[in-house]
């Protein structure tokens, strides 16, 4: 249990770390949708927008698409979330699984682990919409069936708060204790 416990901050970092990151594009995004986008608002959804970069334009679209693309819980905001599960996902399966497996012997099977691959599996497969392969154990509310998979700062708490950090938790046959390791805090 003693060299299990690094693996875990390890990840635990890890995760932290990457969700400050996405909540920071998700702030960006929410910047861009009220300092940017009401900018277009006095404009017809037709009145084109152009992203030119060294005299060539790269994009052409209307203010109505920029609108669309920036609501809440619109593209945007489902483009940073949904990296961040497969960020997460990759990182479990890459890194931190075959270390843990390696240290107690079995492959480690959590529910919380599971239910974000299903959902990964749903954004990779399904176009980021919550499918009915699977069902979720632990993450039940994240998204219903044949809803697009969206993630606010609230559920990044959530995942946090659902994994076992500490090496004597039950999951990984010690006590009870799910006490996160001390690292910095989500910002909100």
């Amino acid at each position: 249990m003693d060299q299990m416990q690094p693996v875990l901050d390890d990840f635990y970092r890890f995760v932290t770390h990457n969700s400050n990151h996405a909540l920071t594009l998700l702030g960006a995004v929410g910047v861009y949708r009220t300092a940017i986008v009401p900018n277009y608002s006095g404009k017809s959804d037709d009145w084109e927008i152009e992203t030119i970069v060294e005299g060539r334009t790269l994009e052409c679209t209307t203010a109505g698409e920029v609108r669309r693309d920036f609501e809440s819980g619109g593209p945007m905001d489902r483009w940073v979330t949904q990296a961040w599960f497969i960020h997460m996902s990759d990182y479990w399966e890459r890194v931190t699984r075959p270390q843990l497996r390696q240290l107690i012997g079995q492959q480690p099977k959590l529910d919380v682990m599971g239910d974000l691959n299903l959902l990964r599996n749903d954004i990779a497969h399904h176009d980021g919409v919550r499918s009915s392969t699977g069902k979720l154990r632990v993450l039940t509310h994240w998204a219903a069936e044949g809803e697009p998979i969206a993630l606010t700062h609230l559920h990044f708490h959530e995942f946090i708060d659902a994994f076992p950090w500490d090496a004597s938790a039950r999951e990984w046959g010690g006590a009870a204790s799910l006490t996160p390791p001390a690292s910095p805090s989500l910002s909100v």
